[in-house]
């Protein structure tokens, strides 16, 4: 099945085709979504209308996931954030691609544990200007429901 959400500038394709994986039981989940802010405006009182010269025109994210399978066990997956071109306060900046991966665990029927890498390639990039965020991060979450 293909489901496309959309919503003010933004669209979201999820494809979810187990295809030639389904008969060796996986079902693997893609999917695509991008950002347009090209028509956020500032329109900050007594200024002319301009676009907010922060924020990337574009932002596309791009993923693949193997969820739990109806049994438990495990679930994996990973994505890749691609951030356009954008200038903080005159000053260009090129963009950046990160790449996160996760690994889940199945515990118990209401227990799960998390395993999940941030910025594989050790990107450096500033999501907000002074601010640089941290590079290469492993995280490890446990959760119930």
């Amino acid at each position: 099945m293909t489901r496309v959400s959309r919503g003010l500038d933004r669209i979201r394709v999820t494809f979810d085709e187990p295809g030639l994986l389904a008969n060796a039981g996986l079902l693997l989940v893609a999917t695509l979504g991008v950002t347009n802010l090209y028509r956020a405006l500032d329109l900050t009182p007594g200024q002319p209308e301009s676009r907010l010269s922060f924020e990337p025109a574009f932002t596309t994210v791009v993923g693949i996931e193997k969820p739990f399978g109806p049994r438990g066990g495990f679930a994996l997956g990973a994505q890749a954030r691609i951030v356009g071109p954008y200038a903080v306060s005159g000053v260009p900046n090129g963009g950046e691609t990160l790449v996160d991966a996760f690994l889940r665990a199945k515990l118990a029927p209401w227990t799960v544990a998390t395993i999940r890498a941030q910025n594989l390639g050790n990107e450096r990039y500033a999501p907000i200007a002074g601010y640089p965020a941290p590079g290469r991060t492993l995280q490890f979450e446990l959760s119930t429901r």
